[in-house]
């Protein structure tokens, strides 16, 4: 939308404006947030919350990074950033339990580094690639700023992104910390191998095609005033949902013949206890990602904020799940936690999806 009204340059200045105050802002709340828990819950407590705004902040700064260049067409940029991510978040976590001890921080600070690392190269990246292209243009920057409507809608479209990141590591994180409270460091380590065979696939799987095929379905939509060009980039987020759900499925079906085998060869014999648990949590997982799949229909009608109360019910909902399921039937009830939260935010998602385009095929 911005480059079709010539205001590439005033959204890149914006964009840097918006994103820090938003970071700020959150961090800011957070603390106040951690300090009461501190006082009434305890330590741990006001860690996981500090970790999840920590982790939320950072998630939605490299998120808003990586959605404007693939805006701006870089997508080999977002591409190799999103790919290497995928490596780095698990692969942080396993190499600080190898070299420590298997706990849940030593996940959880992987996991953080791996974060600050993916936004250092995302911000390098949008400085070289977009916000470049200020040079030269000065006086219409400021112009464009003060004499439009981009910076409401620029605000509008990136703040959600932020309580995004957050409830969604509280989602993604939830499991380790259930399973750290009632059964140990040990159960989190053997957890946490399955944990990354079922979630890695996924996420590089739907970083692949949201690279792929978002920039293509925005490209379509183009200002969203014609209805023909809405239906044509739905068909690509539709394409890219149905692929998405087509790979999941063979996962599901590969993992529940060879989860043992597939565990040793990334791993030890010790770690072979869960895994077959691996098929059902490689499904829980499907859902959550799924989910996020279908959002994509909401990010290209520029709604992002109506995904806030999905995305803030399900991080609850797998929260409290996985801690009275973990507490009752152990590993096993944070498989059907993570399940039935993925389910309620995957049906969420989808419903809101077939009501968008509904909507905006009667105008």
């Amino acid at each position: 939308i911005a480059g079709e009204r010539d205001e590439l340059v005033a959204f890149s200045q914006l964009s840097k404006t918006i994103i820090h105050r938003l970071a700020y802002g959150t961090i800011f709340l957070g603390a106040g947030v951690a300090v009461v828990l501190f006082f009434l819950k305890g330590p741990a407590w006001a860690i996981l919350v500090s970790a999840s705004i920590i982790g939320g902040v950072l998630s939605g700064w490299a998120g808003v990074r990586l959605y404007i260049l693939m805006a701006a067409r870089e997508r080999r940029s977002v591409a190799l950033i999103n790919t290497c991510s995928s490596f780095a978040k698990p692969m942080a976590g396993v190499l600080l339990i190898y070299l420590f001890v298997a706990d849940a921080s030593y996940v959880l600070l992987g996991y953080i580094i791996s974060l600050i690392v993916v936004v250092f190269v995302a911000e390098n990246c949008f400085n070289k690639k977009v916000a470049k292209r200020e040079i030269g243009h000065p006086a219409k920057s400021s112009k464009i700023i003060s004499g439009s409507f981009l910076a409401n809608e620029l605000f509008a479209f990136t703040w959600p992104f932020y309580i995004w990141g957050i409830f969604g590591w509280m989602h993604q994180a939830c499991d380790r910390w259930a399973l750290q409270s009632f059964h140990g460091a040990e159960t989190v380590g053997a957890f946490f191998v399955i944990s990354q065979l079922a979630v890695y696939p996924l996420v590089a799987g739907s970083s692949f095609l949201s690279t792929f095929f978002v920039p293509i379905a925005y490209q379509r939509a183009g200002g969203l005033t014609s209805k023909d060009h809405f239906k044509s980039a739905n068909k690509i987020i539709f394409a890219m949902s149905g692929l998405y759900l087509v790979g999941a499925l063979l996962l599901i079906f590969i993992y529940a013949f060879f989860h043992e085998w597939l565990v040793l060869v990334i791993s030890s014999e010790k770690y072979t206890i869960y895994s077959g648990l691996l098929p059902g949590l490689t499904g829980a997982w499907a859902l959550y990602y799924s989910g996020q799949m279908f959002s994509g229909f909401g990010l290209l009608a520029n709604k992002p904020a109506i995904y806030m109360s999905p995305i803030i019910t399900s991080g609850l909902l797998a929260t409290v799940l996985t801690f009275v399921l973990s507490s009752k039937y152990g590993v096993a009830g944070v498989v059907w936690g993570l399940g039935v939260s993925g389910f309620v935010y995957a049906l969420w998602t989808l419903a809101i999806a077939f009501l968008l385009i509904r909507k905006k095929l009667e105008k």
